[in-house]
Order: structure tokens, then C-alpha cells, then sequence
């Protein structure tokens, strides 16, 4: 064998382990890809259903202050219509009071003074 033909040799087994690194490498690549394709589809889908959840407590919180809001406005008209006079003067009639028709105001230097 010639110098020659032990460096053509060699090359050979220098390009066949250079280009199976390659195939190695690519196919590495490939797998990582992949991976990381599926990955970003699981996180996705989670985060997905995260905010369709939020989504539906809002709904429901929505809802829950729509409804209080309302009884709170039943509520203010409520202490409206118990301030109103005509219930204070029904209020009153309740109570024994007693009306005094003949009252006689004595007036002095001082100060006025009533008498019964």
C-alpha cells in the first residue's frame, strides 16, 4: 500500500464519522423540536382552560353583585319609605300622646313659663 492510498482510507473513515455526527445531530435537533413543540402545546392548553375558569368565576361574581346590587337598592327605598312622613305620623299615633289643647304661658322677666 502506498501513502497514497492509506490517506484516501483515512478520509473515507473521516467523512463517514463526520457525516454520521451530522445524521447524529440532526436527528437530535429533530427530538428536541419535537419536544419542545409538545411542551408549548401542553402549557397552551393549560393556560387555555386557566382562563376559561377565571372566565366563569367572573361570570358567577358578575351575577353575585348584580343581585346584591338590587336588594341594596330594595334596601335604600325600604329605609326611604320607613323615614316617610306618613309612616312617622302613623308611628306617632302609636304612641300615647297626649294634646294638650288649653295651655297658658305665664311670661315672667326672665323666661316664659306654661302652665297647664
Amino acid at each position: 500500500m502506498t501513502l497514497r492510498h492509506l490517506n484516501k482510507k483515512r478520509n473515507k473513515i473521516r467523512r463517514k464519522t463526520v457525516s454520521r455526527r451530522a445524521k447524529e445531530s440532526k436527528f437530535t435537533v429533530s427530538v428536541l423540536s419535537a419536544v419542545l413543540i409538545c411542551v408549548a402545546g401542553l402549557v397552551y392548553v393549560f393556560q387555555i382552560s386557566g382562563v376559561a375558569t377565571k372566565g366563569y368565576e367572573i361570570e358567577n361574581y358578575e351575577k353575585t353583585l348584580f343581585e346584591l346590587q338590587r336588594e341594596n337598592q330594595k334596601m335604600l327605598i325600604k329605609i326611604a319609605d320607613l323615614k316617610s312622613m306618613n309612616n312617622l305620623e302613623n308611628e306617632f299615633g302609636k304612641l300615647s300622646v297626649i294634646d294638650y289643647k288649653n295651655i297658658t304661658y305665664i311670661t315672667s322677666i326672665s323666661s316664659a313659663v306654661a302652665m297647664e
